[in-house]
This record gives C-alpha cells, structure tokens and sequence, in this order.
C-alpha cells in the first residue's frame, strides 16, 4: 500500500497531463497558416510603463488576458525551483520567496514547472518533474523526453530558453544521453550557480514546435512568450488563458498573434503549470494584487515560481 501511495502522484501528472509532446512529435506540416484571429484590448499599464495588461478575445469571446513586461534593466527574473535548509531547518518555497523579496517590488508571480505531488497531500515531498538545479544543487537530474524546453536562471537572474532536441546549450555537449555529457553539464551548472527547470516548448526560432498532435485535452492555459520588436527590445509576456482550450490551439494562437499581429521576433514560448498548482499573481506599482488575473491555488502552496520584479 505504501509503494502506491509513493507512485501515485508521478501516475496522476502522466495520465493528466495527455497534451505532453515527445521529442519526435514536431510535424508542424498541418498548422493552420490562418488561424482564428487572437485579439487584444489595452486595460492598464503600470511599473512606469514598463508592464501593460490586454484583455483577450477569439471569435468575439473574451479567454483571458496578457501581461507585458518590458525586459530593460528595470525588471529582473528570479526562479524558485525547490524548498531548501536554512539555519539548519526546511524553508519552502513560499518562505524563500517570502524572505528573499525584501522592498522588491513584485510584479508578477506564477508556477512554473510541472509538480509531482499535488496541495494537500501530507508528505510535501513535491519536487519538479525533469531534469532540475536549484542555485546549482542538483534537485532532479532526470531528462524528461516528454519536455525538450530547458530553461536556465543565471546567477544575475537572466532567463533563458534552450531546445533539448537540438542541443543548444552554451557548453556545446552533443547530447544528454551520453552520461559523461550529461555530467559535464551539471558540472557547469554547479559551477555558475545556475537554476533549471524542463517544461514543453511550444516555439522556438521564430517557429513553432508543436503540431496537432498537441490537441488531446481542453483546459485553461499558461505561457510564457519570450520576443523581440524590430528595435531589439526584448518582452516577456505571460498569456493567461482561462477559456479551456488545447494546447496546439494555445501555442498556435499565440505564435501568429505575436508574429503576424504585432511584429514581433518569437524567441520562445513555454508552456507553464495550471494544473494541481495553478498560481498567478499580479501586483501594479503600488503593491496592490490585481483581483481579476489570479490562479485558483494560494501561492503558499507553492512548490517551484517564477518571479517579476523590480526596485
């Protein structure tokens, strides 16, 4: 009885979530090249301009909204990828950010990798599903063949995306199935202190990475797009979708909305946890949380999240 009550939580994320997307599954031959126009309304800006918020809509239908963060040197990025000891005692997730965020101000927060164990269950033993470091610690250093997104926090809290399937990593090892690459890897993610997550990429390159295979299961929808305007500015921008849809719809919609509607370079786009720890918050200048573009589950559930900030 114990084994499955130690199995089940790896069994439930397998079995829900059905739109994961294999290595081999990039056929992207049957995309609609004209798909149902993403539309975008201007609601508020805030942090000096340097974040706006869109209302959403699809075919007349109001589905979620956009959040734009403006990647100049004012607004900084920060992973956190698993509870940790300190002075000697477990301090999770939630306590770290809690601790770390001082007179930050916080723009935005939201889940990021997919969990394990789900709120509520009395072991807390959650940890990120894929190959994970935390501030260079080894948390998981399994590779998930379902997830060819890897995604790297450095030390000076720079987020990047990097393609698995195409090993495009800055050390330049040939690929993760040899153990003496593998190992050199974490050797170097150690050594810069790095924090890294796995999850599905859904573009990369200026195209997409996803085909209709991606259309199995309809829920709510996080991504995260990485871009660039002509000017070289970089944006982040977390689409929160919260019309049920499937993820090759999702990643689609998006893609042609950033490319073709506003012109935009699409570096990359992540898919992000809005399963068991499905959590987003969102806070103007003043500090305030935006009521209306928030998760369903407390931020004190956490078990990994990503954080917008500034000073």
């Amino acid at each position: 009885m114990r084994l499955v009550y130690q199995i089940w939580p790896l069994l439930f994320f397998l079995l829900g979530n059905n739109d994961v997307i294999n290595f081999n599954d990039k056929d992207t031959s049957d995309v609609i090249t004209t798909p149902p126009v993403l539309e975008d309304q201007f609601v508020k800006s805030s942090h000096s301009q340097k974040v706006k918020v869109y209302e959403l809509s699809k075919s007349g239908e109001t589905i979620g909204h956009s959040v734009w963060m403006s990647m100049d040197n004012t607004i900084k990025s920060k992973y956190f990828a698993f509870k940790t000891v300190n002075n000697g005692e477990y301090e999770s997730v939630h306590e770290q950010y809690q601790r770390w965020k001082g007179n930050k101000k916080i723009i935005l927060n939201c889940s990021g990798a997919f969990s394990t164990e789900f709120p509520g269950q009395k072991n807390n033993n959650a940890i990120t599903v894929g190959l994970t470091v935390d501030d260079g610690k080894v948390i998981n250093r399994t590779i998930d063949k379902t997830m060819d997104a890897l995604v790297v926090m450095s030390l000076y809290n720079e987020l990047k995306v990097y393609d698995l399937e195409n090993n495009s990593l800055e050390i330049g090892q040939s690929s993760f199935d040899m153990p003496r690459e593998k190992a050199r890897f974490l050797d170097w993610a150690k050594q810069k202190r790095s924090t890294i997550f796995q999850t599905q990429l859904l573009s990369f390159n200026d195209k997409l990475r996803i085909s209709r295979k991606g259309r199995k299961q309809k829920r709510e929808r996080r991504v995260l797009a990485m871009v660039e305007n002509k000017y070289r500015q970089s944006f982040h921008i977390i689409f929160d979708l919260t019309k049920s849809s499937f993820l090759f719809d999702t990643a689609r919609d998006v893609f042609y909305h950033l490319k073709d509607d506003k012109g935009m370079t699409v570096k990359s786009i992540i898919n992000l946890d809005t399963g068991a720890y499905n959590i987003l918050e969102l806070f103007d200048g003043a500090g305030r949380k935006n009521v209306d573009i928030i998760g369903d589950t407390d931020v004190k559930s956490s078990t990994n999240l990503i954080v917008y900030y500034s000073y």
